[in-house]
């Protein structure tokens, strides 16, 4: 592969030139190496200043999708209609990630994630306008929730796609080990700050909050120099463009096995988060502050979690972490959901056992996108990162649609404990396979 280079001039204002000490991109911040992969990663000025915007987004979105699913328990009282809202919200990108990657692919991943983070913050707007005034109802959030999953669908697979061309290829499992754990970790600890904000200020501060860090990404994204804009200049037809990033994934020797294994954990198991109102409050009759302390445990595994792996910062290794990580998550996450069957429910013991689950879904989540992204061909990468981005945001919708049915009818418990022994099941299915190839999925480009 063409080793990557960066420019001089792709440095913080006032930088120094090149072959000084200061931190430009490709070249480390003195110290920087002390914190292992987030050191090298952060020390590049571009990718360090990408990471504060990606992180602000991230935590805004998950703060949203908090107050969405909250505000719809509020309303209805229903894990049907949790499952519901939260199928109008994620489920878009699975179906339009794929022409998102491709679009990023052939004009720009840079230029896409822009226009969409600005539809993003309108949207936002609109719905905080229509709760201050009291207008808003579970028809219209369900509304809302889809037209913000169509605009994710656009945004989130394609910013994610931008990384490489961020950081040099030497640093680049560092980079996507931060960038990953971004994601996963503000998935849990985002719902937890939103729930705060929502205790104590109400549903307004959050859906400002979102849509502000919508727009300051924008800006963020326009002042970032790219060591390629994006692959276009392709003369095939654009569906051809679509159909040849799904026959890449599922024809890679590897790709597809961690595709697989991947979508098995976001749509049986990851969705147990947006029915934890309904665990709060019908388990362990709790309000928000229940939900807060359920989210908080989760959030804790995962941000433990995603700093270790960030440090860590080497694909070695990740292949056998991928495997376990997600089987032992699972397993704890059966033991929550059938906690009444067994014991009188009691919320901090229901707290110790979402800990692991946590800690579990992050690593999986930060290995399998690591993994990926360090074998994709980089003419298709943003086509394979949509695909898999679809079913990390859309496929838990899936998830939640059945679970909150099945909960009406089932209970809370059965259902959520089932999705886990399937992950489990899929998981023991796709680990041999892996692990045969780990020694070429895992090599990495020695650092400079």
């Amino acid at each position: 592969m063409t080793k990557i280079t960066q420019t001089p001039d792709n440095t913080a204002a006032g930088g120094s030139p090149p072959g000084s000490t200061a931190a430009g991109p490709g070249k480390s911040a003195p110290g920087g190496g002390g914190f292992g992969g987030i050191g090298r990663a952060l020390a590049l000025r571009d990718f360090r200043v990408y990471s504060y915007g990606n992180l602000m987004s991230l935590l805004s979105s998950w703060m949203h999708r908090m107050a969405l699913g909250w505000l719809t328990w509020e309303t209805t009282q229903s894990p049907a209609w949790l499952g519901a809202i939260a199928f109008c919200a994620m489920v878009p990108p699975i179906v339009l990630g794929p022409f998102s990657g491709t679009i990023g692919d052939r004009l720009g991943s840079r230029r896409i994630a822009r226009i969409a983070m600005l539809c993003e913050a309108a949207n936002i707007l609109v719905l905080a306008a229509l709760v201050v005034s009291g207008l808003i109802t579970v028809h219209l959030l369900a509304l809302l929730a889809l037209l913000q999953g169509i605009f994710f669908a656009f945004d989130f697979p394609v910013r994610h796609a931008l990384v490489p061309d961020l950081v040099p290829r030497s640093e680049l499992s560092a980079a996507i080990a931060v960038n990953t754990a971004t994601f996963h970790v503000t998935s849990f600890v985002g719902p937890v700050l939103g729930g705060t904000i929502i205790e104590h200020f109400g549903y307004l501060p959050v859906f400002i909050i979102s849509a502000c860090t919508f727009v300051q990404f924008v800006f963020i994204l326009g002042s970032l120099k790219l060591t390629r804009e994006s692959h276009a200049g392709t003369q095939n037809h654009f569906l051809y463009d679509l159909a040849d990033g799904f026959r890449y994934t599922f024809n890679h020797p590897t790709i597809r096995y961690i595709f697989i294994a991947s979508i098995a954990t976001h749509i049986l198991m990851r969705p147990y988060y947006d029915l934890l109102p309904a665990f709060a409050d019908q388990v362990f009759n709790r309000k928000i502050d229940g939900l807060q302390i359920l989210a908080s445990a989760s959030g804790l595994g995962g941000l433990v979690a995603g700093i270790a792996f960030a440090v860590r910062g080497r694909m070695q290794g990740l292949t056998t972490a991928l495997l376990w990580s997600a089987i032992a998550s699972c397993t704890f996450l059966a033991l929550f959901a059938l906690l009444p069957y067994v014991m009188q429910p009691n919320i901090w013991v229901g707290f110790a056992l979402l800990v692991p689950v946590g800690v579990g879904l992050v690593i999986a989540g930060i290995s399998a996108q690591s993994l990926t992204q360090n074998v994709v061909d980089p003419a298709k990468r943003a086509r394979v990162v949509g695909l898999s981005a679809s079913f990390a945001t859309g496929g838990p919708a899936i998830g939640a649609l059945v679970l909150g049915w099945l909960g009406e009818r089932f209970g809370l418990g059965p259902p959520v404990a089932a999705f886990a022994m399937i992950v489990v099941t899929v998981m023991l299915w796709a680990g041999p396979k892996l692990i045969a190839q780990r020694h070429e999925i895992e090599v990495e480009t020695a650092r400079k």
